[in-house]
C-alpha cells in the first residue's frame, strides 16, 4: 500500500516512529521532486535513460575486466614483494636493541653464511659485530632442505609424514626413487601408465600448487609404463613375454616382492646404525641396529633349516644359532625386553612387502576380467557391442582408478611404516628465513 501523508513538522519525528511500529516505511521522492510532466512520458523517458546507463555500466565493466586480464599477475607478484619488503622492514622490531646498539641472533644454512657476513658488514658499514656459534646437541634447529629439482618433487611425501630433525637423514632422495619403483612394479601396464601420465600431466597445469606431488606421480607413471614393457602388458592383454608372465609366475613375483623387503628393510637399518653410531657411539648402534641383522642371518641359518625351508650344512647350522642367540642378547641389551618381544616384527615387515605382488596381481587379473568380458559380449553378437563398449569403458576407468589409489597408497605405506620406523623420527622444524614466502598448502 503506497499512501501520500502530510503531517505536522512538529510531529515529524513522532510520526515516523508511529509509522515504523507498524511496518511502514518512507519513500525517498527527493531525486524526482523537480520533476514536471506527463508520467507516461517521464516513464519512457526515465527507462531509456536507465538502459543508456546500464550499457555504459556494462562496456566500464568488461574495460575493467580488460584491465584486470592485463594486469592482474603484475599486481599479485607487486603485491607478494611489497608483502615480503613489510615483513623484512619489521624485522628491527624482533632485535634486543638499546640506544646504542642492537643484538641479532639467527640460523643460516652453511652455504650461505659467507655471503650473508658480507652483506651484513657492508650495509653495516663495517660496524657489526659477527661470530659464529657451535650448534648445541639439545638445541631446536630448524631444518632446510637441500635435494636436487627430482628429489625436491619426493620433499611432498616426506613433508607429510614429518620434517627430518637437523641430525637426521633425509629420506626425500630414498623415496624420490623406491616410491615410482613400487608404484610401477605394481601398475606395470603400458596403456594404464600412459593415461596417469596424461592425468597427472593436466592435474599439475590445472592445480599448480600441487606440482611436487604430480611430478612425483608422473615419474610413478613412467615406471609403470617401464614394467608394462617388461611384462608385455598392454590394458590388460599380454602381447608378448619378455621378463615376467604376471598371470601365472606367482613364485618369482612374490620371490622378487620379498627380495625387495629385504634390502628395503636392512637398508633402513644401515642408515639407524650410522645414526646411533653418531649420537650413542659403537655399541650403541650395535645392540640396538645391528642386532636386527645379525638376528636374520642367524634365523635363515638356524630356522630354515629347522622348518626345512633351507637346505645348510650342520657347521652353518650351529653358526646360525650362535647368530641368533647373539642377536637376541644385543637386543636384550640394546632396547630391552620390548626388543626382544618385536622380534617378530622384523618378519613382519619384511613379509609385508608381499603386497607388492598382491596388489598387482589384483589389477592385472581385474583388465584380465574386463577383457573377457568384452570379448564374451562381441562375441555375441552386434546388438551386444554397444554394451562391450560400455563395460569396456566402465571397467578400465575402474580399475585405472584403483591403479592410481591402491599403488601409490601402499607405496607409501612400505615407506612410512616399515621403511622410516629403522631409521627415522622427524618432528624438524622447518626454516623459515625473513621475508620469506609462507609455503602454500595442497590441502
Amino acid at each position: 500500500t503506497i499512501a501520500a501523508v502530510f503531517v505536522d513538522m512538529n510531529f515529524a519525528d513522532q510520526f515516523a516512529k508511529t509509522l515504523a511500529d507498524y511496518s511502514f516505511s518512507d519513500i525517498d521522492i527527493l531525486a524526482v521532486k523537480d520533476i514536471k510532466g506527463n508520467p507516461s512520458e517521464l516513464s519512457h523517458e526515465l527507462s531509456m535513460r536507465q538502459e543508456k546507463l546500464e550499457a555504459e555500466l556494462k562496456a566500464q565493466n568488461n574495460k575493467l575486466k580488460g584491465l584486470s586480464k592485463k594486469h592482474s599477475a603484475f599486481l599479485a607478484e607487486a603485491e607478494k614483494f611489497l608483502s615480503v619488503e613489510a615483513e623484512k622492514a619489521q624485522i628491527p622490531l624482533s632485535f634486543g636493541s638499546t640506544r646504542e646498539a642492537f643484538f641479532l641472533r639467527c640460523y643460516l644454512p652453511k652455504n650461505d653464511v659467507e655471503k650473508t657476513m658480507e652483506e651484513l658488514m657492508k650495509s653495516g658499514n663495517n660496524k657489526l659485530y659477527i661470530t659464529e656459534e657451535p650448534l648445541g646437541e639439545e638445541e631446536d634447529i630448524p631444518v632446510k632442505l637441500n635435494n636436487s629439482k627430482y628429489v625436491q618433487n619426493s620433499e611432498f611425501f616426506t613433508k607429510l609424514f614429518a620434517l627430518p630433525k637437523y641430525d637426521e637423514f633425509d629420506p626425500s632422495v630414498l623415496i624420490a626413487y623406491t616410491f615410482p619403483l613400487f608404484y610401477g612394479f605394481m601398475l606395470g601396464d603400458v596403456i594404464y601408465g600412459l593415461i596417469t601420465f596424461a592425468v597427472f600431466y593436466y592435474l599439475k597445469k590445472k592445480f599448480p600448487v600441487g606440482k611436487e606431488f604430480f611430478n612425483t606421480m608422473l615419474a610413478a607413471s613412467v615406471a609403470a609404463i617401464a614394467f608394462g614393457f617388461l611384462y608385455g602388458e598392454f590394458a590388460g592383454v599380454e602381447l608378448y613375454h619378455f621378463w615376467i608372465e604376471r598371470t601365472h609366475d606367482f613364485s618369482t613375483l612374490m620371490m622378487i616382492s620379498l627380495l625387495a623387503g629385504i634390502v628395503h628393510v636392512n637398508f633402513g637399518l644401515i642408515l639407524g646404525f650410522i645414526l646411533e653410531y653418531r649420537h650413542h657411539g659403537l655399541m650403541k648402534a650395535a645392540n640396538s641396529k645391528l642386532s636386527w641383522i645379525i638376528l636374520q642371518i642367524g634365523g635363515v641359518l638356524f630356522l630354515g633349516s629347522l622348518l626345512k625351508m633351507l637346505t645348510v650344512s650342520k657347521p652353518l647350522f650351529y653358526v646360525g644359532v650362535f647368530l641368533f642367540v647373539l642377536a637376541v642378547l644385543m637386543l636384550l641389551k640394546g632396547e630391552g625386553f620390548i626388543g626382544v618381544m618385536e622380534i617378530p616384527s622384523i618378519l613382519t615387515h619384511i613379509m609385508s612387502y608381499a603386497r607388492l605382488m598382491a596388489v598387482g596381481l589384483a589389477s592385472v587379473f581385474i583388465a584380465v576380467m574386463v577383457n573377457d568380458l568384452i570379448t564374451f559380449l562381441f562375441h555375441k553378437g552386434i546388438l551386444f557391442w554397444p554394451l562391450a563398449l560400455i563395460s569396456l569403458l566402465i571397467g578400465h576407468t575402474f580399475n585405472i582408478a584403483l591403479g592410481i589409489l591402491s599403488p601409490s597408497l601402499h607405496s607409501i605405506r612400505l615407506h612410512y611404516v616399515e621403511f622410516f620406523s629403522k631409521f627415522y623420527q622427524g618432528g624438524g622444524k622447518d626454516y623459515e628465513p625473513f621475508g620469506a614466502e609462507k609455503q602454500k598448502s595442497l590441502i
